[in-house]
């Protein structure tokens, strides 16, 4: 893992955890593409049992926390940013599901979980954030060690064959790079979904309503050829 990447991954999201939330919930626009997200979390998220281990890794002012809370889990919550965790301690403190809910700072490179620690671990946008596929293959290595067997990794990328990966600024991965990836850590894909057509900079420019109609297409259309997509969720499983 290069200190670039944590330094570059810090400093973006050391802003206040406020203009975080403002950016992406109560802005209309945001809302928008973060609720699609959910819907696409909530559709990947393994059946509930109340026995399974959970941490979330990059859980920010924990809107997936929050939807996996909703959904039964308990988990641990994690972040490297304390901002952020500050802002999350506040959300959970006023739900009924607090005492399902652990939150600490961890770095993804370097968690100070023992091996085989829990049964599903899910990271939402923090592996596309790492500067190289080197940092992406550090953090996925990290995660599978904390996995017992069989267990679970849900994350996404994104595809730097799709048009947007193409004209992506920052690293985008092929979906056999990702897939060679895993296959080094011990891991397989057992199921795939993708955003294909919704992107921040496509909704920012384009009327609410429009905005809504290309949403509702791309959850129509997330199990076809997700490989395709420029934003792709995986769910992996660790042989």
């Amino acid at each position: 893992m290069t200190n670039k990447t944590r330094q570059t991954i810090q400093e973006k999201y050391s802003r206040s955890a406020v203009e975080y939330d403002d950016n992406r919930l109560r802005d209309p626009r945001g809302r928008l593409l973060s609720e699609l997200n959910i819907c696409l979390l909530r559709r990947m998220l393994p059946v509930y049992n109340k026995t399974l281990k959970v941490v979330e890794l990059g859980a920010g002012t924990g809107q997936f926390t929050i939807t996996a809370l909703h959904n039964g889990f308990s988990l641990v919550a994690t972040d490297i940013n304390e901002n952020m965790l500050t802002e999350l301690r506040k959300k959970v403190a006023d739900l009924d599901s607090a005492d399902r809910c652990w939150i600490q700072t961890e770095d993804i490179f370097n968690l100070s979980f023992a091996d085989s620690s829990f049964d599903f671990a899910f990271s939402i946008h923090p592996i596309p954030r790492f500067l190289t596929l080197e940092d992406q293959r550090a953090a996925i290595k990290e995660v599978a060690r904390i996995l017992k067997p069989r267990g679970m990794f849900l994350f996404n990328y994104r595809n730097s064959q799709s048009l947007y990966g193409r004209l992506y600024k920052e690293y985008a991965a092929t979906p056999n790079q990702i897939e060679d990836v895993l296959d080094e850590v011990g891991m397989r894909v057992v199921h795939m979904k993708g955003k294909r057509f919704i992107t921040r900079k496509l909704i920012n420019i384009v009327p609410n309503f429009v905005g809504r109609w290309i949403s509702a297409l791309d959850l129509k259309l997330c199990n076809f050829r997700p490989k395709h997509c420029w934003d792709v969720f995986v769910m992996a499983v660790k042989d």
